[in-house]
């Protein structure tokens, strides 16, 4: 076994020569687990939002119009410290990019031969997410609504 590399080598065929095709130690990828995986992720998540939807139905057909109200204004509220919470965290990524790539690269995320590539990343990351922040949890009706307050 090689000291720098933990993967065993490959090994020779009786005659000495590599065999056409390379017996290794580790076993080839199977498709069809990973296939498996997907299909339960996607069951799993289709039976969560199958029950959310369920229990919402459940207690919109029980709540009165008052308490419904009461809690739209909390869910709302919750909206607004969501988008928040976004907002930080594209902050902070923009913010300690550098560790956080570092942090992809120990963990073998970001190759050897991308690490000063990714790095140049930067701007292009943060102007996509500043775009998903726009798009989505802030959306074109705040922005139109803080756009029409200052004009």
């Amino acid at each position: 076994m090689n000291e720098s590399s933990s993967i065993p080598p490959c090994e020779l065929s009786a005659s000495g020569a590599l065999p056409a095709q390379p017996v290794c130690a580790r076993p080839p990828p199977r498709r069809g687990r990973r296939a498996l995986e997907l299909a339960a992720w996607l069951l799993a998540g289709f039976l969560a939002l199958a029950f959310v939807t369920g229990l919402l139905a459940s207690m919109a057909v029980h709540v009165s119009a008052g308490d419904l109200h009461r809690w739209q204004d909390w869910a709302h509220g919750v909206r607004n410290i969501g988008a928040a919470a976004q907002c930080l965290a594209l902050a902070l990524t923009g913010l300690f990019w550098r560790p956080l790539v570092a942090w992809g690269h120990r963990r073998g995320i970001v190759q050897g031969h991308e690490f000063d590539a990714v790095l140049r990343l930067r701007v292009k990351a943060m102007a996509w997410g500043a775009l998903y922040l726009l798009l989505v949890p802030i959306g074109p009706v705040r922005l139109w609504h803080l756009l029409s307050a200052w004009f």
